[in-house]
């Protein structure tokens, strides 16, 4: 493994309560050893789910005037680039004109939109065009199934099932048309979940035992977790693993303390000691 002396630049959603996007990003990141240079794409009072409608603020003069800094002073290159939830077209735009000028050894776009066979407050299927933009820069795509379909204009059925899933990650791959790893995260077979993933177009599936209930960021923390062990140099098929393994010891955690409600996202302890001692073997 190797360690990377440049940043990982984040661009995700901050969220005043709990422990998700950004917060999350940031814990791993250190628990990796890692630097990161982290800009809010909006800024919450809670996440937008489970608290009612929240207190929102728009960070995009104050991202303009970031990245005007950063150029000033040379800050161009990255170990890896993650962005999250974005929620704003005109805030993807001025990210988009920021990334096209940078080097990142691997951007990963996780296109938030949606989830549950439904978009987010507040977006739609304009929404998901403008996310397509930014996704077409990407190197690495981890849309859950929901965010796959919306990309591939796919109206997602009440029976899903893997030949499907496999026929919309390859459209995905053909409209973005260049060589791209795709992680499809969420993907259910009988009794486990996991991802359904794309490499040197080969599709494989991976994934744990299901834990009943619904987990708040868990494709925060897996975009998260994988960014960080490829920027250790670890090889992708296994990046891919050792996140939806991490991710799933989250979910353990966060299932068994039953005074922590699930809203506030999910449990990191446990999560953040492994990969302390990962990259400490």
């Amino acid at each position: 493994m190797k360690n990377k002396v440049a940043p990982v630049f984040i661009a995700q959603d901050y969220s005043a309560v709990g422990r998700m996007s950004t917060v999350a990003a940031q814990s791993v990141m250190a628990a990796f050893g890692v630097t990161t240079a982290a800009v809010p794409t909006a800024l919450f009072s809670t996440q937008t789910e489970g608290f009612g409608t929240p207190a929102r603020q728009s960070t995009d003069e104050w991202l303009k005037s970031t990245f005007d800094h950063w150029q000033d002073i040379g800050m161009s290159e990255f170990s890896a680039g993650i962005v999250g939830y974005v929620g704003d077209t005109g805030t993807l735009s001025i990210l988009q004109s920021f990334i096209k000028k940078q080097s990142f050894d691997n951007l990963i776009i996780d296109p938030v939109m949606g989830d549950r066979n439904d978009f987010y407050p507040g977006l739609g299927p304009e929404y998901a065009k403008a996310v397509m933009k930014l996704g077409k820069m990407a190197d690495i795509l981890t849309p859950n199934v929901f965010e796959l379909a919306a990309l591939t204009g796919t109206k997602v059925p009440l029976k899903l099932n893997f030949n499907l899933i496999s026929e919309m990650v390859l459209s995905l791959q053909d409209t973005i048309g260049k060589p791209v790893k795709i992680v499809v995260t969420g993907v259910e077979s009988k009794d486990k979940v996991g991802v359904l993933y794309l490499q040197d177009n080969q599709l494989q599936w991976f994934g744990n035992q299901k834990v009943a209930g619904h987990f708040y960021g868990t494709g925060d923390l897996l975009t998260s977790l994988l960014a960080g062990f490829l920027t250790l140099g670890t090889e992708f098929d296994e990046a891919v693993k050792f996140a939806v393994n991490e991710t799933n010891v989250a979910i353990m955690e966060t299932a068994n303390r039953k005074n922590n409600p699930n809203k506030y996202g999910l449990s990191l302890s446990a999560v953040l000691a492994d990969v302390a001692g990962f990259i400490n073997d």
